[in-house]
């Protein structure tokens, strides 16, 4: 789904399934805005009978903001049955609401071989290893973190993924591990089940899709430079399972 709304498009579908989701927290301000759009709309485009198709929302942050709560979605799905209060207290009624957790890749639900991965992935297997990222875009002090760590004097394997954010890519590449530092750069990849799989620990901000990820792989977490909004409520969901800790600034 791209951030463009074409109207005509949208009016011509009159049985086709219409599911709205959450977007990436690293453009909070702007991902609340397009939901509230996309949902929004169709929801008035129903209202007036403009379309007739069904028009499903999915939560993928364990938080909802009051614009998903609209009478003319026909049916929820939310990450966890403690938010069905919320969504009956705004009038939604409770048969229409379906706990089904938040939508991740089957990958994640995937036990596979640590040793195998470690291998295949070029990674040592005689060092605690740390995965640093920053979703997508790789946002927050992911630089910061890597250089207190690389002078930490413990003995560690970093696995630094920056995502989409190349400047920040650059950088990576330019620090000198120390010698009982081993440090593995990754731009954009589609593998983090398997980079989840073969850590320890995680260092991250608190997306939707990321806390899921997490807790599906059962990887304890360390949240950074968290935003107030969905990611506070992700991390605050995480913190209360005791899976997960947060630095503050």
């Amino acid at each position: 789904m791209t951030n463009h709304l074409n109207m005509d498009l949208l009016m011509r579908q009159k049985r086709v399934l219409f599911l709205t989701t959450s977007t990436g927290s690293g453009h909070m301000r702007a991902g609340e805005a397009i939901r509230e759009t996309l949902c929004g709309i169709s929801s008035e485009l129903k209202s007036k009978g403009e379309i007739s198709a069904s028009l499903i929302a999915v939560i993928t942050d364990f938080d909802a903001h009051p614009y998903w709560f609209s009478k003319y979605v026909d049916e929820f799905i939310i990450p966890t049955e403690e938010m069905k209060e919320e969504f009956i207290s705004y009038g939604i009624e409770a048969n229409r609401i379906h706990a089904f957790g938040i939508p991740i890749h089957p990958g994640f639900s995937k036990t596979q071989n640590k040793l195998a991965l470690k291998t295949k992935l070029g990674m040592r297997k005689d060092l605690p290893t740390i995965l640093v990222m920053g979703g997508g875009w790789g946002l927050g002090p992911i630089e910061k973190i890597v250089q207190h760590l690389n002078g930490s004097k413990m003995a560690l394997q970093l696995i630094i993924v920056a995502g989409k954010n190349e400047a920040l890519y650059d950088k990576l590449k330019k620090i000198s591990p120390e010698p009982n530092i081993s440090i593995k750069n990754f731009g954009y990849v589609n593998n983090i089940d398997e980079l989840m799989e073969i850590s320890d620990i995680a260092i991250t901000k608190p997306g939707g899709l990321v806390a899921s990820e997490l807790l599906t792989k059962g990887l304890p977490a360390v949240l950074i430079d968290v935003i107030d909004g969905q990611e506070r409520a992700n991390g605050n969901y995480l913190i209360s399972k005791g899976v997960a800790c947060r630095i503050k600034k």
